[in-house]
C-alpha cells in the first residue's frame, strides 16, 4: 500500500525522499513506483510530467518509509549522491532538497523577465501577433 504514511512538506528536509534525474521516456508513475518497491516499501512517489504535452520531464521523486534504504541508493557520495540503472539508463540519484521560497520563485520570476525581453523586441516581425501569456499566471 504505497501512498500513506507521513508525507514531509516540500519545504523541509526528508532524508527519505530522493530526486532521480535522467529517467527514460517511456518511465511512467507505475513503472516508477514499482522499480524502486524492490529496494523498500515506499510511501510516496512521482514522475513529473510536461503541463503541455503530458510527457515526462525526465525525472522524479521517491520517498521510502525507511531512510536506511535511501541511503543505501545515494552510493557514489555518500548520503548525497548515486547512480542506479532503470530500464538499460544510468540515472541520477540525489538526496532530495527542500524547497526554499527563494528557488521557488527564482526561476519563475527570471523567466517571465526573459520572455518579457523577447516579446518587447521585434523579432515576431508580425505585429498583430500576441503571443499567450497564460505561463505568467494572473498577475502576467
Amino acid at each position: 500500500k504505497p501512498m500513506q504514511n507521513g508525507r514531509v512538506p516540500a519545504t523541509k528536509h526528508d532524508n527519505r525522499k530522493l530526486f532521480v534525474g535522467g529517467l527514460p521516456n517511456e518511465v511512467t508513475d507505475y513503472t516508477f513506483l514499482q522499480f524502486f518497491q524492490q529496494y523498500g516499501e515506499v510511501v510516496d512517489s512521482i514522475v513529473l510530467l510536461d503541463r503541455r504535452t503530458k510527457r515526462s520531464r525526465g525525472f522524479g521523486f521517491v520517498t521510502f518509509a525507511d531512510e536506511s534504504v535511501a541511503n543505501r541508493l545515494l552510493n557514489v557520495i555518500p548520503g548525497r549522491t548515486g547512480t542506479i540503472n532503470i530500464f538499460g539508463k544510468n540515472c541520477e540519484i540525489k538526496a532530495s532538497e527542500p524547497k526554499t521560497e527563494e528557488s521557488y520563485h527564482q526561476p519563475h520570476l527570471h523567466s517571465h523577465h526573459l520572455h518579457s525581453q523577447q516579446l518587447q523586441s521585434s523579432q515576431w516581425g508580425d505585429n498583430n501577433y500576441t503571443p499567450h501569456r497564460l505561463v505568467f499566471g494572473a498577475n502576467g
